[in-house]
This record gives C-alpha cells, sequence and structure tokens, in this order.
C-alpha cells in the first residue's frame, strides 16, 4: 500500500515531532510550508491579510497543484492544516483519506469572535463536510471531540508530546508555567482575573512564554494585576526555539493549562502532553468537565478548577501539597502510555494499514 503524508503549518513542537515521525514511515510527504505558528498568530492588518492570503489562496492553490501526484497513492493522511485542506483532498479522494482531526469546525468558530454569530456559514459547512468526511477514516485527538462527530470510521488518537526529560527534577521552588500560544481558545484573562482578588498564604511564581495573538493585551493586563497584588515573582517571555523549551520545562514546577470558556469542551491541547511528559502537575483553569479533567482525576496528576473565586483555595492547598514527587511520577506514567510522539505515530500507521 502506498501512502501519502500531507501537514499543514508548523504548530506546536509536539506536532512537528510527530509529523517527523510519520514522515520516515510513508512513501510521499508534501508539506504545505507557509506561516511559523507565532507569524499565524499575530495581529495587525499586515499581519491579517498575510495570513488570509496564505490560508485562502496559498494553501489550496499548492494543494490542488499536487492533486495529480496524490492521485497515485492508496492513502493519503492529512494532518493539522488549515481547516478546509482535508475537505480539498476528500472531494478529489473519496474513502482515501486519513484525517487528524485536531479542531472541530465550524463547533470552533464558537471562540472566533467574528465567525461565532455566522449561523448560516456554520450550518452549510457542517453539512458539507460531514458528506465527504463520513467516507473516510478521521482520528480524533479525543474522545469529546468524536462524540461530536459520529462518523462511521472513527478511532482516538491523543494529541502527541515532545521528548520525555530523561529525569525527574526535584525542585522546592513553586513555578507555574505556561508556555504556548495565546488565542480566543487559550487566551489566559480569566486566569489573570482570578489571581486579581485572591488571597494565597504562600508566594506565587508565575512564569509565562507566550506568542500569538493576545500577547499585548495579556502582558498589560498581567502587570497591572502584579502591581494590585504585588506579585514577587511574574515573568512573561516570547516564544522558546526548541534547546531552550526543554530548559525551561526542566526549570518550572507546575503546568497551567487555560482553556478559554467558548472552547473548553472542544480542545486537547498539547501543552497537556508537554507538561505530563516533564513530569510536571497540571493546573487545569476550564468552565467545563472535559477529556483533560478525566486524565487529571482518574490518574491523579494535578488540579482541575474554573475561573470562579472560590476555586482559589483549591489552589492553595494544592501548592501546598507534600506528595508532588507522586504526582509527577503519576504524570510521567500517563505520558508514556498514552501521549509519547512515537507511541501515537505508530497508532496511527496500524490503523492505516
Amino acid at each position: 500500500m502506498k501512502i501519502a503524508l500531507v501537514a499543514g503549518h508548523q504548530g506546536s513542537f509536539s506536532w512537528q515531532k510527530m509529523i517527523e515521525e510519520l514522515s520516515k514511515k510513508y512513501d510521499f510527504f508534501f508539506h504545505l510550508k507557509g506561516l511559523s505558528d507565532d507569524k499565524y498568530r499575530k495581529t495587525g492588518f499586515y499581519n491579517r491579510l498575510t495570513n488570509r492570503v496564505y490560508i485562502f489562496v496559498y494553501y489550496p492553490l499548492k494543494t490542488l497543484l499536487f492533486i495529480t501526484k496524490l492521485s497515485k497513492f492508496d492513502k493519503i493522511i492529512v494532518v493539522p492544516s488549515p481547516f478546509f485542506i482535508p475537505l480539498i483532498l476528500c472531494i478529489f479522494f473519496r474513502g482515501r483519506v486519513v484525517i487528524i482531526q485536531t479542531d472541530i469546525y465550524p463547533e470552533g468558530f464558537k471562540s472566533i469572535p467574528f465567525l461565532k454569530n455566522l449561523k448560516t456559514l456554520q450550518k452549510f459547512y457542517r453539512l458539507f463536510s460531514d458528506k465527504f468526511y463520513e467516507e473516510n477514516l478521521n482520528l480524533f485527538i479525543s474522545k469529546n471531540l468524536m462524540k461530536l462527530r459520529n462518523y462511521p470510521k472513527s478511532k482516538v488518537v491523543y494529541t502527541p508530546s515532545v521528548e520525555r526529560t530523561k529525569e525527574i527534577i526535584k525542585t522546592d521552588s513553586k513555578i507555574i508555567g505556561y508556555l504556548g500560544t495565546l488565542g480566543h481558545n487559550h487566551h489566559g484573562l480569566e486566569f489573570l482575573e482570578m489571581l486579581k482578588n485572591s488571597s494565597f498564604e504562600q508566594e506565587i511564581n508565575l512564569s509565562f512564554n507566550i506568542s500569538g495573538a493576545l500577547v499585548e493585551s495579556f502582558k498589560k493586563r498581567a502587570v497591572q494585576i502584579r502591581d494590585v497584588r504585588n506579585l514577587k515573582s511574574l515573568s512573561i517571555e516570547g516564544q522558546l526555539d526548541e534547546r531552550d523549551f526543554q530548559k525551561k520545562m526542566n526549570s518550572i514546577s507546575f503546568g497551567l493549562v487555560m482553556m478559554g470558556k467558548e472552547a473548553s469542551n472542544i480542545l486537547f491541547p498539547s501543552k497537556f502532553s508537554g507538561h505530563i511528559a516533564a513530569g510536571h502537575p497540571i493546573i487545569l483553569i476550564s468552565d467545563q468537565k472535559n477529556e483533560i479533567h478525566e486524565f487529571i482525576e482518574d490518574f491523579e496528576i494535578g488540579l482541575s478548577i474554573h475561573h470562579a473565586e472560590d476555586n482559589l483555595n483549591k489552589l492553595n492547598n494544592f501548592l501546598k501539597n507534600e506528595n508532588l514527587d507522586k504526582l509527577k511520577k503519576n504524570a510521567i506514567s500517563v505520558f508514556q502510555e498514552h501521549f509519547d510522539h512515537q507511541i501515537v505515530a505508530n497508532k496511527i500507521f496500524q490503523y492505516v494499514n
């Protein structure tokens, strides 16, 4: 069986690693190289215009140019891309496409301000995409996502992680770290509002390495809250390259995962799998119970709270937890069983063949 792999914009380190693993297994690798993940999410007129040219002109045209070459393959795997790239391939190669569903549309539109009210567009896309997607193998990155799309051919493969830290680092520091993009799905502003009126028995150390559309508004609000709360340790820096990313992961104690209220139930971000790979207990801020919440509860790897202020006592008590080593070991076990990028790649290879 001849299999082709089509990949879209760069995405996180985790997806880059898994794409690298998958590309070794298949006969043809077609990478829709375009904007970096940081540029992909920047705001401003010029950046928005460039972004839309790439998404609605460059990516579709480049995909169409490779249609003849792709027609020679028995199966075509599509990993994170602009949402309509899998649709183009499904129209041309019905029954031969394997779609890795990392975002759900049109449900995902609800978290984007200028699209959440376009109900006609959402309904049209849903009806049109379902017609073509249901004939193909759909691999969802969580059970929650699969429930939203009850396609006949569906399987679950979890969001992959970067390579695991070789040893669990013991530290007495209480550094809560967030590494990743800030966007409409996980913008973090609700978390900052939680801190504004909070009262902690111990000092909180916050470290953010962020990129994306909402960085400036986040920085401005974070500095205001730091002054009100007199936070002694608040670090806000830019996105890291892979080497510095690993170093930073080794220096923090807890992994923060912030889910936007509109997107709490339709995302399974690689931030989660990246933190458990490093043995970080997870602090999940989410207003809906989702699959990450279930992992935290079932495997005892952290704390899940919503944005209400009365949950701050839970966070206080969690930071005083004397069983952090146990939580770290639990996190590593969950990573090894479900999220290692080689395991995920092998599972996809198994499903396709």
